[in-house]
């Protein structure tokens, strides 16, 4: 029986931790913000800027999403998600958030991912590369 219970509560914390999925066709709000289910959600470690570039943005994530089911990870932050959207097959998987960063539509904001330092690489370098070749927000 402690078992039993011992397990009951790893397979609880484990939800805690690691978060919960997150399904639905997303409602895109703004560049980096969508809703799902009724529930407002940040895309996770991006930060859309207001005025013409934001609003290009959110017709870039609203491209995305068309037709997409979203499949979300809601994580260390509530109501912040993790990567992006499935192809209507569920196969390939799109991250949302940094094609944006790459795009040059959106900044890197570190202050939304985890610790992980293998994940901020991926982003930095996507701002990196849009800095390069001055696209979006960086080409003014």
């Amino acid at each position: 029986m402690k078992k039993l219970m011992l397990l009951a509560v790893l397979v609880m914390l484990t939800g805690v931790c690691f978060g919960k999925d997150v399904y639905g066709r997303p409602k895109v709000v703004t560049g980096d913000t969508v809703i799902i289910q009724g529930k407002v959600y940040r895309l996770w470690g991006i930060r859309a800027v207001p005025g013409k570039w934001g609003k290009v943005a959110r017709l870039a994530l609203l491209s995305m999403s068309e037709g997409r089911e979203a499949k979300f990870l809601e994580e260390k932050h509530p109501g912040v998600l993790r990567y992006g959207m499935y192809d209507r097959q569920g196969k390939r998987q799109i991250n949302a958030a940094l094609k944006l960063v790459r795009m040059g539509l959106a900044f890197y904001d570190p202050s939304y991912l985890p610790k992980d330092e293998k994940i901020h690489k991926y982003y930095r370098e996507a701002q990196e590369t849009a800095k390069r070749l001055k696209v979006g927000i960086w080409s003014e």
